[in-house]
């Protein structure tokens, strides 16, 4: 082994010269941008561009494939006159000046302008073909040079070229044997402008050579950016606005100007673009397929979206119809025309059609086509496939996967019953990205709102995957009628839970009552308390004849469908369960309607003492009906009032778990007696212990597949530790387990909620060693079903994985201890690691050094080859640990460290150290330590933007606050900088994560206020913060806790506590930014996305900042970090409070997640959203978080 030699700079003010190191800090800062905030509204439009919220506007989105139709397929009479605008919501410009170009466009007539993004997969992402130095590389630009080369051959002259240009090679194409056709200009590089954002412009195909009629290119009649948000340029920019389509517009008697303009609608694009790749005979001699779409067919409902417009329907509380397919391909012909036909037949307003091709696939258009809708090859250099998201391993994959890994977890398909999967690896992250594989076309009903029995998410609802050309299934009446009824099955539930249902009661002496809103949807019914749901028939409107009763309507568990077969009549039946029922109330001749269930809300008990229970909102029933005494019964007992302090104050409070049923009383108006009402039942749910007395069993063979759980019993459920979906259990054990942590918890039912979990581990399997001889007289040792071999020698077994412990000797030329890990040791650790691995575990792999003759400064060394086998071999964790330090190094860091290009050992150095008598005066008499790796002689410099996790035992000194443990990094310019690190109470031990292999001191920086009390509940908080000089005190030695935050304040509290830098002044800056001290703060976290404002571009940072608002802040940015925590399935979610109806639109989706999350948790069951928030709660906020 060839030692590491060791540098020794000279680092005068704190350090010890001997124990001084280089260090290079990785560079690289990867910009992320943010999610845009969704609207409370269905308008994608409202929420993107504030300027349009709640506003009547004329834009739609324009996906890549429908530019293109458009600018191919459009008429050339002089009034043929397309308006498209080039911009995306990502940009400030646009945002800016998109609310003026909608109040010019109305007023001149306008109905439609159609907004193109060249950022394709939406404004969060990277992936923008108008950019050449994206990180998914510059061969995509080629479709936005497509625009210029082939339709708008005059952008050059509208455009100035001050962002840029891009190129690409264009050559002739043959269309038959002796003929060629040459592209627009003739062959060669097309050199075209990057237009500057906005780009408002009119298209008319007919001005040949000219295309483009009229245009307004970027914010400079404005002034600039700064022009329209200070006003100052607003009236030259609407000036400049009319002055464009005034080119296109006549004025009419009544003296109003209006615009001679075209619209493509759904109703010429959908038919036009199928028909259009209509699919080619599969014989020469078969007779050509008619169209797709003719004049005898309803209008299309079918809308094509953006990936950002799908993702927007998809967040939204309410049903959505999907369409993942595309008009070039076969499958989805087959089944358009039938689609659009049954969504007119159950009344779907809209199809969201979202295509893989992010292009439409214009690259691979088929000859087939071309006598009538030419677009030529013209040197084309990305295939019909080049911009297909659903490919594996290429660098689009990961938009596919996100896709289905965010929303649609319940995703059944053909390929998820084969496990077929798409891979690959993000390039922005070099994360390696999974998800499940779905097929073109696929169709399916969608509600975020839904859950399954278990809670677990399940918003997909029913689904059809039905594969057939149009050549092949336009003429089979089995396949038309396959496709037709399972259509007709998937169409008929469109809602997470009935709704639109009405009762109505028994108005005589004999008569019966009646539910009505039911047509066209898959229903079934029963009196509640009798066990057997009645079908309603598929043709009913009415359900007639019923008795006085509460009756439960649910959505019938209906099958989706899916197959491959072109030609057949039948398909794969795949069941989705019935949905959550819902109660209609037919009461009796002369009584009372009963309570008004919507405004009755429950809270379950906090505890398994079950005995602080609410029902809320009995006030506001009672109010509804005065006359009425208000009536209770719990669990079946009889009726009582309800006690007149929970009509005073709306909240019954202290109730036992329990069935409670609420009633308006008897009630005698004038000679006539009205009967009590039917009751409405409310559960309080109670909690039940965790399961107790369960056991892991280990399989019995090395398949490591039999393994299972005993002491179970059906009213429990279980899922893998890395699993999110709980799965019944059918019997008294749960068998075919791999080896592994699972969690077995009581399911929830009607009275009580599911149980905390239990984890229970499955061990591996190991063959039992018997004695191996091949005679005489030893003994036989058979052992038991459980008796497993020991691993090889040196290495020790861990709960998920595997420990080997080395010693390390004193080396006398570099004063170290080294400890060599030989290859035999790492093969027995890959070994163990891969068997943790196929029972689907995380494995952790420990080297521990447990002797050193220099116990305070140690080398491990491992053979680069065994090292390289280890970290290509697993995914596994390495820990190294020594008795003053251990380093975790996950798989990130691990394969960035096994690429260096120096092929030498890989080796880490754990030093402990103090500082010089200089050091000690500055920062007192606190621990160094130096953490260093090396491959052969080469400082590791970069982990690939991975980090590793440094723990240090330290004993809290006496009197030291363990808040105000710090943790400083000494940079290789001799700086003091803090990280984010602390002391962990539970290890006796100060733990940080870090990039940079460096020289780190165990700091204390306690700061007092005079205002903030030991014992104050937040006082832990102030005093983690300023400790890290995140929190400053408001002056005299103060904090003013009690004292409301402002906005400009909360933000540069959040953006320091997130290492977040303030940036230079900028014109993009919110127009209340001003120059003070949070000016910087506001640019950072405006072009970050973390800071959206207010209209007219204010951010008011010398407001009071709103709980809601604060949190939102927060989520933001954690967001764009990366460090958003995970939520949590049986926690709280917002429902559980009363006041959540309360939180505006764009607050919602960031509450509900830190709610699930356990980040916020509320007072007295209420959210506070419109409160202010004061200095120590915003502290705690932050120091929940950060200390986590």
């Amino acid at each position: 082994m060839k030692r590491n030699k060791l540098l020794r700079p000279w680092l005068a003010l704190l350090l010890a010269t001997v124990l001084a190191f280089p260090v290079i800090i990785p560079g690289g800062v990867s910009d992320a941008a943010s999610n845009q905030t969704n609207s409370d509204t269905a308008d994608y439009f409202g929420s993107r561009f504030p300027a349009l919220a709640g506003q009547e506007h004329v834009f739609d989105t324009l996906t890549y494939y429908e530019l293109d139709y458009l600018l191919r397929n459009a008429g050339t009479a002089a009034d043929d006159n397309y308006i498209i605008l080039f911009g995306g919501s990502w940009q400030p410009e646009t945002q800016a000046a998109i609310g003026y170009i909608n109040e010019v466009a109305q007023a001149y007539g306008i109905t439609s302008i159609r907004v193109f993004d060249t950022k394709l997969a939406g404004p969060e992402l990277e992936f923008d073909i108008a950019d050449p130095n994206s990180p998914y590389g510059e061969s995509f630009t080629r479709r936005y040079v497509d625009l210029g080369a082939r339709y708008l051959t005059n952008l050059n002259d509208h455009t100035s070229g001050k962002s840029g240009t891009l190129s690409a090679e264009y050559t002739s194409t043959a269309i038959n044997e002796t003929e060629q056709i040459s592209p627009p200009g003739g062959e060669g590089t097309k050199t075209v402008n990057i237009a500057e954002a906005p780009f408002l412009f009119i298209y008319n195909k007919g001005n040949i050579g000219s295309p483009i009629v009229a245009s307004l290119e970027g914010l400079d009649a404005a002034g600039g950016l700064e022009g329209l948000q200070s006003g100052s340029g607003v009236n030259d920019y609407i000036a400049a606005l009319q002055k464009l389509f005034d080119q296109i517009s006549d004025t009419g008697a009544d003296n109003v100007k209006r615009a001679r303009h075209k619209v493509l609608s759904n109703l010429e694009y959908i038919p036009g673009s199928y028909n259009e790749f209509k699919s080619s005979p599969r014989n020469p001699e078969d007779p050509i397929a008619p169209d797709i779409f003719t004049a005898e067919d309803p209008p299309a409902v079918i809308d094509s979206v953006t990936l950002d417009e799908l993702k927007h329907a998809l967040s939204q509380d309410q049903a959505a119809v999907v369409f993942i397919g595309c008009a070039w391909c076969g499958d989805s012909q087959g089944i358009v025309k039938y689609l659009n036909q049954v969504a007119n037949e159950y009344g779907v307003g809209k199809v969201y059609n979202w295509d893989f091709k992010l292009d439409g696939g214009v690259g691979g258009l088929t000859s087939y086509t071309i006598p009538r809708n030419p677009r030529y090859a013209w040197g084309e250099t990305l295939n019909g496939n080049a911009l297909h998201t659903r490919t594996s391993n290429v660098a689009i994959t990961h938009i596919f996967t996100d896709l289905v890994n965010t929303y649609l977890p319940n995703l059944v398909s053909q390929d998820t019953n084969r496990n077929n999967r798409i891979t690959g690896i993000n390039p922005i992250t070099n994360a390696e990205v999974s998800s499940s594989r779905l097929q073109a076309p696929y169709i399916f009903v969608y509600d975020k709102r839904n859950y399954d029995e278990h809670n677990n998410w399940a918003p997909v609802l029913g689904h059809v995957e039905l594969m057939g050309y149009w050549r092949d299934t336009h003429h089979n009446e089995n396949a038309k009628s396959l496709r037709l009824n399972s259509l007709r099955t998937l169409l008929s539930r469109l809602e997470w839970k009935p709704e639109g249902l009405q009762a109505s009661s028994i108005s005589t002496p004999d008569g019966k009552g009646q539910i009505t809103g039911i047509a066209n949807k898959a229903l079934e019914y029963r009196l509640k308390g009798t066990s057997e749901y009645i079908a309603v028939a598929s043709n009913s409107n009415t359900i007639d004849n019923l008795e006085r009763g509460v009756y439960e309507m649910r959505y019938a568990s209906k099958p989706g469908f899916d197959t491959s077969n072109n030609n057949d009549g039948t398909a794969v039946a795949r069941p989705y369960p019935a949905s959550e029922p819902v109660n209609l109330y037919i009461s009796g001749y002369q009584e009372a309607a009963p309570p008004d269930e919507s405004k009755l809300r429950v809270e379950p008990a906090s505890s398994l003492d079950n005995n602080d229970g609410k029902i809320i909102g009995l006030k506001a029933v009672h109010e509804q009906q005065p006359q009425y005494a208000l009536e209770y019964r719990k669990d079946g007992g009889e009726f009582a009032p309800v006690p007149e302090t929970a009509l005073a104050n709306d909240v019954w409070s202290g109730l036992e778990a329990g069935v409670y049923e609420i009633r308006y009383g008897a009630y005698k108006a004038g000679n006539s007696m009205l009967n009590p009402s039917l009751a409405v039942s409310l559960t309080v749910k109670g909690h039940v212990a965790a399961p107790a007395g369960l056991q892991g069993i280990a399989p019995t063979s090395s398949l490591q597949n039999n393994g299972k759980i005993i002491g179970v019993s059906t009213d429990q459920e279980y899922r893998p530790a890395n699993a999110a979906s709980y799965i019944s259990v059918t019997g008294n054990e749960i068998i075919e387990l791999s080896p592994g942590n699972y969690f077995v918890r009581y399911k929830a039912t009607a009275a009580t909620l599911a149980s905390e979990a239990t984890e229970v581990t499955v061990p591996q399997y190991y063959p039992s060693t018997g004695n191996g001889g091949g005679g005489g007289s030893g003994s036989n040792n058979t052992g038991n079903g459980n008796s497993n071999s020991e691993p090889a020698d040196g290495i020790t077994l861990t709960n998920n994985g595997a420990r080997a412990e080395i010693s390390a000797k004193a080396d006398a030329e570099s004063g170290l201890s080294i400890a060599f890990l030989n290859d035999k040791a790492v093969a027995g650790l890959l070994e163990q690691a891969k068997k943790v691995e196929l029972a689907g575990s995380k494995a952790t792999l420990e080297i521990k050094v447990e002797e050193a003759e220099r116990a305070d400064s140690i080398q491990v060394t491992i053979p680069r080859d065994a090292f390289n086998k280890l970290v290509s071999g697993s995914n596994a964790d390495v820990v190294v640990s020594t008795s003053f330090a251990a380093v975790t190094f996950n798989t990130v860091a691990l394969k960035s460290i096994s690429a260096n290009e120096d092929k030498g050992d890989i080796s880490l150095i754990l030093i402990q150290s103090e500082l010089t008598e200089e050091g000690k005066h500055v920062l007192g008499d606190r621990p160094v330590y130096d953490v260093l790796v090396y491959a052969g002689e080469t400082t590791i410099s970069s982990l690939n933007g991975s980090e590793v996790h440094v723990s240090l035992p330290y004993t809290l000194q006496q009197g030291e606050d363990s808040h105000a443990i710090i943790v400083y990094h000494l940079t290789d310019a001799g700086e003091l900088h803090i990280v984010k690190g602390q002391y962990e109470p539970d290890q006796g031990a100060v733990t940080f994560s870090t990039a940079d292999f460096s020289q780190y001191i165990i700091g204390y920086n306690k700061i007092d206020f005079e205002d903030v009390k030991p014992d104050a509940w937040y006082a832990s908080a102030i005093s983690y913060l300023a400790a890290r000089d995140l929190a400053n005190g408001t002056g005299d030695n103060r904090f003013s806790p009690d004292s409301s935050i402002t906005r400009g304040q909360f933000l540069v509290l959040l953006l320091n506590a997130y290492g977040i830098a303030p940036e230079e002044a900028s014109a993009n800056n919110f127009a209340d930014a001003g120059n003070t001290y949070y000016t910087g703060y506001l640019a950072a976290a405006k072009r970050l996305g973390i800071a959206n404002g207010f209209e007219d571009n204010r951010f008011a940072p010398e407001s009071s900042i709103s709980r809601q608002d604060l949190f939102t802040l927060l989520y933001r940015a954690l967001t764009v970090l990366d460090e958003l925590p995970e939520t949590h399935a049986g926690t709280a979610a917002l429902s559980d409070f009363s006041d959540a109806g309360t939180i505006s639109g764009y607050a919602k989706d960031a509450i509900a997640h830190l709610v699930e999350a356990e980040v916020l948790a509320g007072a007295n069951g209420k959210l506070l959203p419109h409160e202010t928030t004061s200095r120590a709660e915003a502290a705690q906020v932050l120091y929940n978080l950060l200390s986590r």
